[in-house]
């Protein structure tokens, strides 16, 4: 994976060190640019109800100004940890200017904070966050308040259900276990179940055993033999085959309690439509739930569910 321009969106909030930490770090460790990147939202609903004479593009400038200063006190801040560093300031609706600026400037990586929120707002992640992660053609790296600043993670969990998609993340995955010398370990989830944990009174006709057999072995030969097609590229590579009800559950439980996965890995569909703003995906419910970084790779698809 190359990654030569890193893309760092900031918004002066408490969530800002959460991004900037990271991306800093990746910056210093794969030679790459880093972009801070400020997008000013103009903060008025209507322009029409502002008093007559007002002089909205003075007040563009005097925001801008004073976005290029805080951005420069960031990087007065760890000015020795850059590689490259500049500031970008645009106008518009966050999310979009951040897909626009990705796509205009080649952008390998985007890093970006979540907000430490919890409960239904977390949930829903109604956020610049969740747009950029949905839009954006490369990949992007989640993170949250909290989170170990320094980017150098020693397990990271790869979750693939062995689409196009999937592959595309375990290369991610694997050029980054190899950079930093991690142990790999590559997560499928077989959604077999007999109950459904949200109404335990509830439970399914389990499936004959030969049927249950057949829907693991399956499983376990393409895990097999992903693991022997990486086997190199890792210091450490294992597999591991779990059943579950939900699979993004699973993910988040496997990587949060049994292997302690210092980063997630998956692949996303790049999906248009109602399919993909709903976000109803594995890798949408891994970035709102899991509590450490989330590093998602796109496949692009014109399709719609």
């Amino acid at each position: 994976m190359r990654i030569q321009r890193i893309l760092c969106p900031v918004d002066f909030s408490a969530t800002t060190e959460a991004g900037l930490a990271p991306a800093t770090s990746l910056a210093t460790e794969y030679g790459a640019d880093l972009i801070l990147l400020h997008v000013l939202n103009f903060p008025f609903a209507q322009i029409e109800a502002l008093p007559p004479g007002f002089d909205v593009e003075s007040y563009y400038e005097a925001m801008a100004d004073e976005a290029n200063a805080h951005m420069a006190g960031l990087f007065d801040a760890d000015a020795a940890d850059f590689m490259e560093a500049t500031t970008q300031v645009e106008r518009g609706v966050p999310h979009a200017e951040i897909a626009r600026v990705c796509k205009d400037g080649a952008i390998d990586l985007v890093v970006i904070p979540t907000h430490a929120r919890r409960g239904l707002g977390r949930l829903l992640m109604g956020s610049t966050t969740d747009h950029v992660v949905r839009m954006v053609n490369c990949p992007v790296l989640t993170v949250h308040p909290g989170d170990t600043p320094a980017f150098k993670p020693e397990t990271i969990l790869c979750a693939t259900d062995f689409s196009h998609a999937a592959d595309q993340a375990l290369r991610v995955a694997c050029d980054m276990a190899q950079r930093y010398d991690a142990r790999l370990v590559l997560l499928h989830v077989v959604t077999l179940w007999e109950y459904d944990p949200g109404n335990p009174s509830w439970r399914f006709p389990p499936l004959p055993e030969e049927y249950q057999s057949s829907l693991i072995e399956g499983p376990q030969r393409e895990l097999e033999a992903r693991r022997e097609q990486i086997s190199d590229t890792a210091s450490e590579v294992d597999t591991l085959l779990v059943r579950g009800f939900d699979a993004a559950a699973e993910v988040v439980r496997v990587a949060s309690s049994e292997v302690n996965a210092d980063l997630v890995v998956m692949g996303t569909h790049g999906h248009t439509g109602l399919a993909h703003l709903l976000l109803g995906s594995v890798a949408g419910k891994v970035v709102r739930t899991f509590p450490g970084p989330v590093l998602t790779v796109r496949q692009m698809d014109d399709s719609s569910d």
